[in-house]
């Protein structure tokens, strides 16, 4: 008993003592609980406990604790939009719209408030609006839609993401004419014409070189490059992404170089936080004043201006005053991942430095016995500069530790060679932003000037990336961690007519790969977000839909083997793929089987034909899957004449599921055909446009009427299958309480 009354007691006296120093704390717990309100209500509790635990004594902070709650929570539900709940929502819009800044999700979509001439105001996402400037105010005529939830596994979701941001639709513009200006815009029309400028002038001179130029441009203006790149490769494993993306680093950065100039300038500090606040500011709007900058920016702001009113400064009280603010502003940041690295790794640095600092700072110690003043000054040096070091590998440290959890949950990567990579990377990118800042200024004067800036700037970039790919290649140097795939084998829902499915046996296979858009939208996630690489790709036939982007896929994943149906092909990614003469690729033939693994492998019914009279569609081959017993026959888009032509050559079709397509001309899964197999579930594509590629209601009544469970992919989306020995379990995605189990 008197160990824990001596532990409660060093407990309250901590608190105590958070509470004096840093009060708004309690508040800030109390306003992210009204954030996350009933939708996270488990975690809301449990935020607002921790709220009461901070929370100083008497009435009016426990009032104030209480009534921040209840406002983010109304705010919350003020801004929340209701999504659709299944298929992409149109309809017709005319009306006046206002554009806003860009959004920052690509294809220059910006934000816009819409007037319609109906009276209703809507605040939707701009797609594509071209010679046209924030404040400006048009008369349109156009499209309203609201995406379908994702519809397959890693997806990544517009609707929740339109939600989060409360955009009611997109808007596709027909004709747009502009009727006026609004000034309260003006300042994003003006924030982008100065991001233009500055980028011609950070890349002037280099704009060919293919590894520095996206590099400066990443660093300090955050178009991240794609996601594909070896640059994106090399810094994502090396833990360093953040250095691409203007947020906390940068805006330190940015300030600190505005800092160290006045000092040398010998402005009062007074002015000086002003002119630092300004420039952070003006950073933060240029760059596009995305989330992440403009909470790094309103945390900078509130810790300086503790020195406006000459009080000192608390890191804690001006996190918690800038949380505060960014979600009464908007409350649904709290789900989002910057959000939550953002606070999670500054309060980290804040309460880990000291400890982090006890271990790295045993490199700055000097003796206790030494005596400092028989040091000479090339050794003060030394040791000032290992007490840097020291500094930085504490942070560093600290951020990673702080990241850690929401890097393994969120991404399923764990990168402790961060912590070391920072040293290096860290002072890089504070060189690339003061270059390319020098660039900006002296650049305007003489353009000469600017280039030699920018070459510089480039050896200071190349160099970054080839330690980022250094690092990104050390053993254990980054890890993956959770994740695991959604079933044993997935099928995956296009909307479009084409296929792909992931099996995940062995090194993992792919049937049919899907176009080059569908496989950056949803099974490269998918495959990243899994952790896997596929070792065996098989196409079933040279349609762009089903193979458009096999060479995408051979060059990132690097199969052992490609198994395709046919060597000629009038599809021009197909032709380009075979022309490419790939070791890994085989031709399938009648009969030949394929292991996967022990349990698990692929067998071919019909080899595909070299016709190229024939549509692609009749040309495929047939393969069926045994997997621990079960048996799963994917026929592509063959139509009902190749399915007549394999029963009457008297091949073994038997199944227990059956994965259709829909044939161009034809129609495909004829009754005949599934009494055949003696299948018990089907699962058929469908497509949006055209109708004839959605299975008639005619049909649907025969399958069922066979007894046979039918997955239709445009009410189901993608369909997960799991193999037992003794069972077999088939589940919608878009509907998980539709679940259909197989028995033996």
């Amino acid at each position: 008993m008197g160990l824990m009354r001596s532990l409660w007691g060093m407990l309250d006296e901590r608190l105590s003592q958070s509470r004096a120093s840093a009060p708004l704390v309690a508040i800030a717990f109390g306003v992210l609980a009204g954030a996350l309100g009933i939708d996270h209500w488990r975690w809301a509790i449990g935020f607002l406990a921790i709220g009461i635990l901070f929370v100083r004594s008497g009435v009016r902070w426990k009032l104030a604790l209480l009534g921040f709650l209840a406002l983010t929570a109304w705010r919350a539900n003020q801004l929340k939009i209701e999504a659709p709940a299944s298929q992409r929502m149109t309809r017709s819009a005319t009306g006046e719209l206002l554009l806003g800044r860009l959004t920052g999700m690509g294809n220059g979509e910006r934000l816009g408030w819409l007037n319609l001439v109906q009276g209703e105001e809507i605040r939707v996402a701009v797609q594509e609006v071209a010679n046209h400037e924030p404040g400006d105010l048009l008369f349109i005529d156009g499209r309203l839609f609201s995406p379908a939830p994702a519809r397959n596994p890693a997806e990544f979701s517009l609707l929740r993401h339109w939600g989060q941001h409360s955009l009611k639709a997109g808007l596709d513009l027909h004709s747009a004419k502009k009727i006026g200006g609004n000034w309260q815009q003006g300042i994003w029309r003006y924030s982008e014409r100065a991001k233009i400028s500055f980028k011609k002038l950070i890349t002037r001179g280099i704009e060919d070189d293919e590894i520095a130029a996206p590099i400066i441009v990443a660093m300090m203006l955050g178009e991240t490059p794609a996601s594909t790149s070896e640059i994106t490769e090399a810094f994502r494993y090396s833990g360093a992404m953040h250095v691409f993306a203007v947020s906390g680093l940068h805006v330190t950065i940015v300030g600190g170089l505005v800092w160290g100039i006045l000092l040398l300038c010998r402005i009062p500090r007074r002015p000086a936080v002003l002119l630092i606040i300004f420039t952070m500011v003006a950073y933060a709007l240029i760059t596009g004043g995305r989330a992440p900058a403009m909470r790094a920016t309103l945390m900078a702001t509130t810790f300086l201006s503790a020195f406006l009113l000459r009080r000192r400064p608390s890191l804690f009280n001006s996190l918690s005053m800038s949380m505060i603010i960014v979600l009464l502003w908007r409350p649904s940041q709290a789900m989002e991942i910057g959000f939550q690295l953002s606070y999670g790794v500054i309060a980290s640095i804040g309460l880990g430095f000291a400890l982090c600092y006890r271990w790295t700072g045993k490199m700055a110690e000097l003796d206790e016995l030494f005596p400092r003043r028989l040091l000479s000054n090339l050794q003060k040096m030394q040791l000032g500069f290992r007490g840097k070091i020291a500094a930085m590998a504490a942070t560093s440290l600290a951020a990673w530790l702080g990241s850690l959890p929401w890097m393994a949950y969120h991404f399923g990567l764990v990168t402790p060679i961060a912590v070391l990579a920072s040293l290096v990377l860290i002072p890089a990118t504070f060189l690339v932003l003061a270059l390319g800042l020098s660039a900006i200024v002296f650049g305007s004067l003489s353009p000469g000037l600017g280039e030699v800036m920018n070459h510089t700037n480039a050896f200071v970039a190349r160099t970054a990336f080839h330690a980022a790919r250094a690092f990104s290649a050390v053993p254990l140097g980054h890890q993956f961690v959770g994740s695991k795939e959604a079933a044993d084998w997935v099928v995956f829902d296009f909307s479009d007519g084409g296929s792909a499915s992931f099996l995940a046996a062995g090194d993992g296979a792919l049937i049919d790969v899907g176009s080059e858009r569908r496989y950056y939208q949803m099974i490269r996630p998918a495959m990243r977000r899994w952790h896997w690489s596929p070792e065996t790709i098989v196409l079933s036939h040279p349609d762009a839909k089903h193979s458009g982007a096999i060479s995408e896929v051979v060059g990132h994943m690097k199969p052992e083997r490609v198994i395709i149906p046919v060597v000629w092909s009038r599809s021009p990614s197909y032709r380009e793929f075979v022309d490419a003469q790939n070791s890994s690729v085989k031709v399938a033939k009648l009969g030949s089987i394929y292991p996967l693994s022990d349990d698990v492998w692929l067998q071919i019914l019909r080899a595909g034909q070299e016709d190229l009279d024939t549509l692609a569609d009749s040309r495929g081959m047939v393969t069926r899957v045994h997997w621990k017993g079960w048996r799963v026959l994917v026929m592509g888009d063959l139509g009902v004449e190749e399915e007549r032509e394999m029963i009457s050559n008297r091949i073994d079709l038997e199944a227990d599921i059956v994965l259709i397509g829909r044939h161009g001309r034809t129609y495909s899964g004829s009754i005949e055909f599934l009494k055949a197999t003696g299948a018990k579930v089907v699962i058929a594509s469908s497509a949006i446009y055209p109708k004839k590629q959605n299975p008639t209601k005619i049909w649907r009544k025969a399958v069922r009427e066979l007894g046979i469970e039918l997955f239709v992919q445009g009410e189901a989306g993608a369909v997960l299958m799991d193999f037992e020995t003794s069972e077999l379990r088939v589940k919608s995605f878009l509907d998980p309480e539709r679940i259909v189990v197989l028995e033996r």
